[in-house]
């Protein structure tokens, strides 16, 4: 994909290790986090997945009964968020993850004011037809304003699918509300770019993750 967006940073294996360590040395209360939510998958946290623990914590603060919620790409933070009294936006790119998702709602006790579920599929070509995909400009078309707009979608390698999406995401927040960036490493450039009042950033441990990463909330 050829954009003119900044390359996303990696990091190498054993400056990852040593962030870890340090971080969870310096947060010995997180080693039972990590080894049960990080190293070994384990479900049923709540539906804490691609975000950091101490993000997910200060959404959860955040929500209120009737708020507007968008996500691009759906997951375990589509099941906590089915349990909101919120109206949610969700869009996917992959149909076996939709399916997947709405089996799980399904199952579950949902108290949602709304649910939309959305299958968009993208072409990685170039940077300019993913900008002018369906999947990006989904968050248009529901012409509202959000309370709360999650940007998760799979991110393809070296590429940046998620900014992209953040961009978009700055053009349908409300005053006061919040985007969510996992990841957030990948992407430090948009420190620089972004047009929040606030940006906190959360490292930490994640579900699945058996390294450290961070999350990034941006307030308006």
């Amino acid at each position: 994909m050829n954009s003119t967006a900044p390359p996303m940073q990696t990091r190498p294996k054993i400056q990852s290790l040593t962030r870890l360590l340090a971080y969870l040395l310096a947060n010995p209360s997180k080693i039972g986090v990590y080894y049960r939510y990080g190293l070994t998958g384990a479900k049923g946290f709540e539906g804490w997945s691609w975000i950091t623990e101490d993000a997910f914590n200060y959404l959860k603060e955040f929500l209120q009964p009737g708020m507007m919620v968008f996500q691009y790409g759906s997951g375990y933070s589509t099941l906590f968020l089915s349990r909101q009294q919120i109206q949610l936006y969700t869009v996917e790119n992959s149909a076996r993850r939709l399916a997947d998702v709405q089996e799980k709602l399904m199952e579950s006790t949902r108290r949602l004011l709304k649910l939309d579920l959305y299958l968009k599929t993208y072409s990685t070509d170039s940077m300019t037809s993913f900008r002018d995909s369906g999947f990006a400009t989904s968050i248009q078309e529901a012409k509202v304003k959000f309370d709360v707009i999650l940007v998760g979608n799979e991110e393809v390698e070296q590429e940046h699918t998620r900014i992209a999406c953040f961009q978009q995401a700055e053009e349908a927040i409300k005053p006061g509300g919040l985007i969510i960036l996992n990841d957030f490493w990948r992407y430090e450039a948009l420190r620089e770019t972004h047009k929040a009042q606030e940006l906190l950033v959360f490292e930490g441990v994640g579900y699945g993750r058996k390294r450290l990463t961070s999350t990034a909330v941006f307030r308006y």
